[in-house]
């Protein structure tokens, strides 16, 4: 009977580990920086505004409770989708419609400017107010004595008035790192008397899009030992499967990381110990990790796929909390979550409103 008995309290030992591991709503809640500093969550959703128009940037609560939420005006467009949103020195909010213009607005959701030009995915504040974004643009390249129609990255900068600056054609610097493939595959098709491929004379939807950048920050190389200036950047590459550090003044690439490896990686970030931050999406190996590379030996030196397993083929996110837990978005899944260093789920956020990409943010009362 003894026997039986610490039988049965060992089983019941292990099912409550199990079931504080795998639920993270009871699991060391007391680690969670984003619950014990009360932050809001920033991010653009699925959700639809009234009227059915767009979907919206919002600020929820860590219970998924709506606080606030903007979206740029209609003018003469039927539909909106927003991309990308980011939160500045507490009082500016940068919106970016998909494919379409960066807008600026204040907290209250007044609009002060708003770019006429087109950028995708991404785009950087710095602290001058100055936006770096990338811009899609179609070109004619040459691959192996055949001349193909591609879009290619450009880097535009902007003022603090919505004004182009400059723009840097990405493609020369990022060329030898690209998959021609697709392009070979092609060439096939071509001939003597057709020897210029476009979506017009060969059946295809879009040009070939090699690049694909997704995500652009801009990196202080006084942290870092690999690099020197004001002017470097940390791109992702989701069609390249690369991370890469690029330096505009000299227009070169000083860094890459994921060939082989990362599979259509989004959100790179710089954090501590040249040290990088990635959310590796894993669309051929059916499941999503967490990764942080060491720049100097391109190694991974820690990685989080679960479990639980975790998956999102598209979009996605992480960001490093002052604490040093991670705030994970999985895009496909609707997921909202805070990691720790260990591997662990400490918090579980609610994320019904479909987060493209998720910010913990402070905001002033």
């Amino acid at each position: 009977m003894f026997k039986i008995n610490i039988k049965f309290i060992l089983v019941l030992l292990l099912i409550v580990k199990l079931v504080l591991y795998f639920n993270p709503k009871i699991y060391n809640k007391e680690q969670s920086l984003v619950q014990t500093t009360k932050k809001k969550f920033l991010y653009t959703t699925k959700l639809r505004d009234k009227s059915n128009q767009g979907n919206i940037a919002v600020l929820t609560n860590q219970d998924g409770e709506l606080i606030q939420s903007w979206m740029p005006k209609l003018a003469d467009r039927k539909q909106i989708e927003i991309e990308h949103v980011e939160l500045v020195d507490h009082k500016y909010l940068y919106l970016l419609e998909q494919h379409d213009q960066i807008t600026k607005q204040s907290f209250s959701g007044e609009e002060l400017w708003s770019t006429k030009e087109k950028f995708h995915h991404d785009f950087h504040v710095d602290k001058n107010l100055n936006v770096y974004a990338l811009q899609k643009e179609q070109q004619i390249v040459n691959h192996d004595n055949f001349g193909f129609e591609i879009i290619v990255d450009n880097l535009v900068k902007i003022d603090d008035q919505g004004n182009q600056v400059s723009k840097t054609n990405l493609y020369p610097a990022f060329k030898e790192y690209l998959d021609f493939k697709r392009l070979d595959q092609i060439r096939t098709q071509l001939s003597p008397t057709n020897p210029v491929w476009h979506r017009d004379n060969i059946e295809a939807n879009e040009p070939e899009d090699l690049m694909h950048f997704n995500t652009i920050e801009l990196v202080d190389c006084d942290k870092l030992d690999i690099c020197e200036g004001e002017q470097v950047f940390l791109l992702s590459s989701a069609n390249a499967n690369i991370i890469a550090l690029y330096d505009l003044e000299e227009d070169r690439v000083i860094w890459t990381f994921g060939h082989g490896i990362l599979e259509r990686p989004h959100r790179p970030t710089i954090i501590n110990n040249n040290k990088i931050l990635v959310f590796d999406n894993g669309t051929t190996r059916g499941y999503s990790r967490i990764l942080i590379v060491d720049i100097l030996s391109k190694k991974i030196e820690w990685e989080y796929s679960g479990p639980p397993k975790f998956y999102s083929p598209h979009t996605s996110g992480v960001q490093l909390l002052e604490n040093g837990n991670f705030l994970v978005t999985v895009s496909a899944e609707n997921k909202l979550f805070e990691l720790s260093p260990k591997g662990r789920i400490v918090n579980n956020y609610k994320n019904i409103l479909g987060g493209y990409r998720g910010f913990a943010v402070e905001v002033n009362d």
